[in-house]
């Protein structure tokens, strides 16, 4: 017995690693001894892990001998199939040689669940908001007074907020990029405020404040009156802008008059580290659109002593991105929370010079700055920064992988401490992600924490992440699939491992042909016919479909709308702009009888369709056969299908293609092997599962019928297979499962609606006619680079007057309709061309270049017609250009496409063919001689734009009730807020005072306005605050708004002050 174990331990000392203790040999002993396989003679011993699967662990790691749970593994287990490690393909370094992928991301925001839900007190809604909507219990009342039945409109509640959220542009800033959009999209889709918009804020530079686009924003415009705007200001106040006092004066006026937050990635405990570096209080407020200066707080003993009794204190919230922080600031702000939440005192003067001397120290090395983070950084970010110290360099985005797989306890605080710590350098890559690089030192000492099985943790989790998630669009982690880890540089580091039929999915379904399989007579150099002439359409004369659904199931749960996606499914395959398949070649079978049925029908659709067989089935899917090989389609509640069965029916008679699409219930395991025997055929499969029988389960159906409707911008005309699955995997999130073959003949599923220089089939011979027509007026000087542009909103208007169809019956609003053709030009045109509304006349659209000097006018006219039927309408217009395209909205029965539009010279009187009795006119005006220059605008539509900018300014302001003139609704208030000002522009006047000859002139504007006021006011009975809300009172006016106006300069730019009220 001795012997045997000393042969043993010198067997496996020849194998272990040099660094392997007794302990680690002890443990493999004893879980061999109890792993319970038999090991007799003759037996096959345990498979060793891949050596690529181990490439990049430090040098001084154990192996861990502690086997995994079979239930934690992945499905096939690692072992079983033979991996293929992926390396991280990072810019501006050494590039592998190698297969490119790309892998799903993690999450940028830790705990994203948890933050939405310390949100949720925002969730409480105003009760009396600018809309208005109808009031059940008023109408009632109304008609039980008064005997007649008319809606009664009441202000509708809304949410209490809206948010602007200003991020800091410092490049310091550029790691948490992909952390603040998350954060961004959660606070627009919890559906607690009313609007959420980003903007930009540069403490640094001019313009302070930018949108998106880069244009400079007023600091002005980032306030409302009234409260309820919240101002939340995203940065790290690393930029040297924060030590100076010009941006906390900024925070400092803006939290004068609205909530203004200050949310700081950094753990608070560095926040002295940066400009943040002010004395922190407990703050409360009474009410949630308390602005910072009404909010309560003590001032600390110590600060008082440092600074003086009254150096000008305003709070400003401060908070940190953990749901702690953020649900104590939302109770606080909403319900009144006792406990309060956290601020920072900011003076008068900015900023604080700090009582205490700053001594000077040199910067520690990189050693010491490592034993200074393992000493003071939370346990969260110690494992982290080991974790990920095997790879010399890696990208953002895999740390934050490793943290939500491996370290999913820590928050955005932690990856901040790493960041901060001074372990690695951070390099930013423009349109990439930032790059991290360990010092040297510091690898080395953080490798030393990592033991052999935690790198293999680390491992193991990212290969299951990547394994179950599939990329987001735009969004993914570069990699490089490397059979030859000798092939690498040597700081080069897998992070995972792939099998063959991951890789395939991950780039796209396309698979490379392995070792052991024998070459293709055709290799992938040189691309067959079919390949070169791009995806194609199966031949609909030599192809057939078969669809079938179940939705009679009693025990399992039906999924609902079975028959809805039977019928989508239909449409698609026999629409032009699919297969166009005759309706007697696409056989539809709702809840089948018996599996024969289902068989007898595939066998029918094989003995006619040589090119292309399609099987698409909706219901129920278990797996099925020894191993979970197979998969079993449901039937009925006792009787099903397996899918080999219709396997060996498809092999029987081979077409050229085969496709397999499913939407299953059930099982989330279920059609996890799309497999087809016949290598004759080309093999297509796509399916989605939802376990629970919902209205998300018919997700493929759903999506295909959406795709043909609406298209896919940006993508070419004729969408191939791996395109719509691609839609699909980001639909289906990880329920999704591909099994696409190696086609050598792309598959055309879908004609794209949305791609660039699209015609549906039936408007393409008007479209040529009208195009000719255009281009045989426009004389020879026009320019010839706009007549695309001009092909462009001529196809953007067919295709308008085409699906815009209105009855004779039916009336919709003017503005209604001019709202709907910008939206749908606006959609069809941008970002090339821009639609924007004229200032003088709402019903008159400007179609533009986006930065440059093309300029067309888009009238919206509704002209009313003198009979039914097909007659003749006549528009005048005042501006007049020598060709002009009349587009009729709506038609009457019998007329044709072509009868929908007209193309003569434009001489001021358009006459309309074949029009209703109402008829939405679009006139599209050429001018022939070069664009439109934009016409001077008049004083009068200065001051009427002006006055349009200072009511909006207004909204939302609150107002003294003593100062302005009684309103009896609002007995016993002291103010008002102005919760809607609608002016009407009609009544606009303008009183000159006085005029200089510089060119500047004083006067005085009156406008009169409807104007909704509300206001809160506390019971004579309650002295002090309560838990109960105050009551709140509403009353609407009409009243005449005086503003001070000051007009400059020959373009007449307008100024307007408000200067009070009349009712």
């Amino acid at each position: 017995m001795g012997d045997r174990v000393v042969g043993l331990v010198a067997a496996l000392s020849r194998i272990l690693p040099p660094d392997t203790d007794a302990a680690t040999v002890a443990d493999a002993l004893w879980l061999a001894a109890n792993s319970g396989e038999d090991t007799t003679d003759g037996g096959e011993p345990a498979s060793m892990p891949s050596p690529s699967a181990a490439a990049g662990l430090p040098e001084g790691t154990r192996p861990s001998t502690a086997a995994p749970s079979p239930d934690t593994l992945p499905n096939p287990a690692p072992e079983a199939v033979p991996g293929v490690p992926l390396y991280e393909n990072l810019p501006a370094g050494p590039s592998a040689p190698g297969r490119p992928v790309r892998v799903a991301a993690g999450r940028a925001l830790p705990h994203a669940l948890e933050l939405g839900r310390a949100l949720r007190p925002f969730k409480r809604r105003h009760p009396r908001g600018v809309r208005r909507a109808l009031d059940l219990e008023a109408t009632v009342r109304e008609y039980a007074r008064g005997g007649e039945l008319a809606p009664v409109l009441g202000p509708a509640p809304e949410p209490w907020f809206e948010v602007v959220v200003l991020v800091d542009t410092h490049p310091t800033m550029e790691v948490w990029r992909e952390t603040i959009e998350e954060f961004t999209t959660l606070l627009a889709g919890i559906g607690a405020f009313r609007r959420v918009r980003s903007l930009r804020l540069t403490v640094d530079g001019e313009p302070p404040i930018t949108d998106d686009r880069g244009r400079a924003v007023p600091r002005g415009r980032v306030t409302a009156p009234g409260g309820r705007r919240l101002i939340l200001v995203l940065s790290d106040c690393a930029a040297p802008g924060w030590r100076r006092p010009e941006s906390w004066q900024l925070l400092r006026s803006w939290g004068a008059g609205t909530p203004v937050v200050l949310l700081n990635p950094l753990p608070s405990r560095l926040w002295s580290a940066t400009g943040l570096d002010l004395p922190t209080v407990r703050v409360q407020n009474r009410k949630p659109s308390a602005h910072n200066t009404e909010l309560s707080y003590d001032v600390p003993l110590m600060v008082s002593a440092l600074f003086g009794t009254d150096p000008g204190w305003m709070p400003l919230p401060t908070l940190a991105l953990t749901p702690h922080s953020l649900h104590r600031w939302a109770n606080g702000v909403m319900r009144g929370a006792p406990a309060g939440y956290d601020a920072v005192l900011v003076p008068a003067s900015g900023v604080l010079d700090s009582p205490f001397a700053d001594h000077a120290e040199p910067a520690p090395d990189a050693a010491r700055r490592t034993a200074a983070f393992l000493h003071t950084a939370s346990p969260a970010a110690r494992q982290l920064a080991a974790l990920c110290s095997p790879f010399t360099r890696l990208s953002l985005p895999l740390l934050q992988l490793v943290r939500q797989t491996a370290v999913p306890e820590a928050t955005v605080g932690d990856v901040a401490e790493l960041l901060t710590s001074g372990l690695l350098d951070i390099q930013v890559v423009e349109n990439a992600p930032a790059i991290l690089t360990f010092h040297e030192a510091a690898r080395t000492r953080l490798s030393r924490l990592v033991t052999r099985h935690d790198a293999w943790t680390v491992q193991t989790a990212l290969t299951r992440h990547i394994a179950s998630h599939r990329p987001q669009a735009g969004r993914g982690l570069a990699a490089v699939a490397v059979e030859d880890p000798a092939l690498l540089p040597p700081d080069v580091q897998p992070f995972a491992v792939a099998s063959d039929e991951l890789l395939a999915v991950l780039d796209g379904g396309r698979r490379e042909a392995r070792a052991d399989t024998p070459e293709p007579a055709l290799s992938h150099e040189e691309p067959t016919e079919a390949e070169s002439a791009g995806p194609e359409f199966p031949d609909p004369a030599r192809s057939a479909a078969l669809l079938i659904g179940v939705s009679g199931y009693r025990a399992l749960q039906s999924p609902p709308g079975v028959e809805q996606a039977l019928e989508d499914m239909r449409s698609v395959l026999t629409s032009s702009n699919s297969w166009n398949l005759s309706t007697d070649r696409c056989q539809t079978l709702l809840d089948p009888s018996s599996p024969e049925m289902v068989l007898d029908a595939l066998r029918a659709a094989c003995d006619r369709a040589d090119d292309t067989v399609l099987v698409y089935f909706a219901g129920h899917g278990v797996t099925s056969g020894a191993r979970g090989t197979d998969t079993l389609l449901a039937l009925d509640d006792t009787a099903g299908l397996l899918l080999s069965r219709l396997s060996a029916v498809l092999a029987r008679k081979p077409p050229d293609r085969v496709v397999l699409l499913m939407d299953l219930c059930g099982s989330s395991r279920a059609g996890a092997h799309l497999g087809y025997g016949s290598p004759e055929s080309d093999f297509y499969a796509l399916s989605t599962h939802d376990v629970n029988a919902t209205e998300h389960s018919l997700l493929l159906a759903d999506h295909l019928f959406g795709l043909l409707q609406m298209g896919l911008p940006g993508a070419p005309e004729l969408l191939d297979f791996p395109t719509v699955a691609a839609g699909v995997h980001r639909d289906a999130a990880s329920g999704m499962r591909d099994g696409s073959g190696a086609s050598r003949r792309p598959l055309a599923m879908l004609r794209n609606r949305r791609a660039p220089g699209y015609v549906e089939p039936h408007l393409r011979d008007v479209f040529a006619q009208v195009c000719h027509a255009v281009r045989g007026q426009l004389v020879a000087r026009y320019p010839v680079r706009f007549y695309n542009e001009i092909h462009r909103i001529l196809l953007a208007l067919i295709t308008l007057a085409s699906n815009h169809v209105i009855t004779l019956t039916e009336k919709r609003p003017s503005a209604m309709v001019e709202r709907s053709v910008e939206d749908f030009l606006a959609r069809n045109l941008e970002p090339e061309l821009v639609v924007r509304r004229a200032e003088s006349d709402v019903t008159t659209l400007y179609v533009q270049e986006a930065d440059g000097d093309f300029r067309m006018p888009v009238d919206v006219r509704t002209v009313s017609l003198r009979g039914l039927g097909p007659v003749d309408a006549i528009m005048i217009s005042s501006v007049r250009e020598p060709l002009r395209v009349t587009v009729v909205l709506d038609r009457s029965d019998g007329i044709r496409d072509s009868e929908l539009f007209d193309i003569s010279p434009d001489v001021g009187v358009t006459t309309v063919h074949g029009a209703g009795r109402t008829s939405e006119v679009v006139v599209l005006r050429i001018p022939v001689h070069g664009p439109v220059a934009p016409r001077a605008r008049t004083l009068d539509e200065a001051l009427r734009e002006a006055v349009v900018s200072a009511c909006e300014d207004l909204h939302g302001d609150v107002i003294e009730l003593g100062l302005e003139p009684d309103v009896p609704e609002l007995s016993g208030a002291s103010d008002a807020t102005i919760e809607h000002l609608e002016p009407d522009l009609l009544t606009v006047e303008w009183h000159l005072v006085e005029a200089f000859e510089s060119g500047l002139t004083l006067g005085e504007v009156r406008v009169d306005a409807d104007i909704v006021l509300s206001s809160f006011v506390t019971p004579v009975e309650a002295p002090e605050w309560t838990d109960e809300h105050p009551a709140e009172l509403s009353a609407r006016i009409r009243a005449g708004l005086i503003f001070h106006a000051q007009v400059d300069g020959p373009d007449f730019q307008v100024t307007l002050e408000y200067a009070g009220m009349e009712v």
